[in-house]
């Protein structure tokens, strides 16, 4: 996105230098007329995305029922800290995550892959599973079975296929 802002800028400059030496030349300049037109879209896309809100996809069925794989989803930019670009460093923090929260943050062994999961420990929590047992500094987190959850998902190896599953409800400090 900032290489086609910085591409549609500089077309805009091309224009626009072309239009002083020879207005008389205006219609000869079709494709730098047509590209320079985009660029305060682009711009303020692309300030959109960067600083206030950007969408992403659903990777995998780990949300579920709430959120299905392809469901698309706008993360407030804002939740957590205004961040400088491509650097990532935040330079206003304004939260912290809390417990119960969906959050949003690249997988660390391939950066390229967003996961979208919810939070359910903070800074300085010890948060351990056990034989199908969570529990967050020491206090097991409770479960209550909801019913059966049946699902269909797509995979590349088996095509699509049909997920039946025992759905439970936990409570992490009223989340």
């Amino acid at each position: 996105m900032l290489v086609f802002v910085v591409f549609t800028c500089i077309v805009l400059f091309i224009d626009k230098g072309r239009l002083k030496k020879d207005p008389a030349h205006q219609d000869e300049g079709h494709f730098t007329d047509y590209m320079s037109g985009f660029f305060p879209i682009i711009l303020i896309v692309f300030v959109l995305r960067t600083f206030v809100a950007e969408p992403f996809q659903i990777p995998s069925s780990s949300m579920r029922p709430n959120l299905v794989v392809g469901d698309f989803i706008l993360v407030n930019k804002f939740s957590y800290g205004i961040r400088m670009p491509i650097l990532n460093n935040v330079l206003v923090p304004t939260g912290e995550v809390g417990r119960g929260d969906v959050v949003v943050f690249n997988y660390p062994e391939n950066t390229k892959i967003n996961y979208v999961k919810r939070a359910i420990g903070v800074p300085g929590d010890l948060i351990e599973y056990k034989n199908k047992v969570l529990s967050i500094n020491g206090k097991v987190v409770e479960d209550h079975p909801v019913g059966p959850l049946s699902y269909t998902e797509n995979t590349r190896q088996y095509g699509q296929i049909t997920i039946a599953t025992e759905a439970y409800r936990e409570t992490i400090n009223g989340h």
